[in-house]
Parts: C-alpha cells; structure tokens; sequence
C-alpha cells in the first residue's frame, strides 16, 4: 500500500512541475557575444584592465592609449607631445570609476583624470619611473595607488590634486585579504 502512496505522489510531483515549467517558467533569453578586437577598431590586443563609467561606456587600458567603448565604436586616446591635455602616456595599466563617475587612468608615467564634459585629461605625476598599476578608491577624496615597477603605495588626494609627501610603509605590500579580516 505504500507504495502506491508514494507512486502517486511520485506522478503529482512530476505533473505539477511539468505545468509549472510548461505555463509560468520564463524562456531563457538568447544572449549573443561580440568579439571585440584589433579588427574592430580596439588600438591593441593585449588589454590590462577594463571598467564602465556610469554612461554605460567601456575603457580598456591597453599598452597603445585609452580605449573607449560606446557600444558601437572605438574611441582611442593616446599621447600627444604637442597637446599637453593628451592621456600622460600611451601605456596605460589601469582605469578606474570613483564614486563621483571621475574615470582615473594609471599609466607608465603616473596618474591621468579625464574630464567627459571637455574629452580632455589633466595628468600628475609624482616622480620619474613611478608608473601607476593600481588605483582604489579609500575615501571620497582619497586614492590608494600602487606602483608595481617600484612595489610602492601611494595616496593621491582628488580634492588638493596632490601625492602625499612619503610612499606609504614598504610593509602594507603584504597584507592580503582574507574573509572578514585582513592578514598581515
């Protein structure tokens, strides 16, 4: 007797979720990629970091410029002599969107800030052979830059524009995250 008990059970169960997926479970919707490469109007393939600003655009820091991504068209920033509002330097390592939509580029000469409403960068640089691998934003008007060639830290105050005076303690290189805590 039980088990016929469980057999019905068995076909209920089955049944019902037959005409759950059948009338209410959504289709799965086709999602398509693109390939965007060097074909497509990106300036070069090997590509060190990516982010989104909040106008939906993509940037690619790449080893020659800035690459802007709007959905259709490529829009490459690369380091001009002559213009002293060009990206600091074709090698760009890292992008970054802090939390008032300012896009910060590290590159092989220091830091850029690229202004959207003039399409045009300020640059900083703290000293020579200091490139800028890294960008994280610690507070509203504070970013913690690390230097990979020089295995240093840096802060970039946003609001005075300026480096702190000292890299930050050689010993912070080794702190490494773990799950509700930080190890050193």
């Amino acid at each position: 007797n039980h088990g016929k008990v469980y057999l019905k059970i068995y076909i209920i169960v089955h049944i019902t979720l037959y005409i759950y997926i059948l009338f209410y479970a959504q289709a799965a919707k086709h999602i398509s990629f693109a390939h965007l490469g060097v074909n497509e109007g990106l300036s070069q393939s090997t590509i060190f970091d990516i982010v989104q600003d909040r106008q939906g655009n993509m940037w690619f820091a790449t080893y020659d410029g800035l690459n802007k991504y709007d959905g259709y068209d490529f829009t490459v920033y690369q380091h001009d002599e002559q213009n002293p509002y060009s990206i600091g330097c074709d090698i760009t390592r890292s992008c970054m969107v802090d939390s008032q939509g300012n896009l910060w580029i590290g590159t092989e000469e220091g830091l850029s800030l690229y202004d959207a409403s003039q399409d045009k960068f300020y640059n900083y640089h703290y000293q020579k052979n200091r490139p800028i691998s890294g960008i994280v934003e610690i507070s509203e008007n504070q970013l913690l830059l690390f230097s990979n060639k020089s295995k240093s830290l840096l802060l970039f105050d946003t609001e005075t524009q300026q480096f702190s005076n000292e890299p930050l303690h050689p010993s912070l290189l080794s702190i490494s995250p773990q799950i509700g805590r930080a190890h050193v």
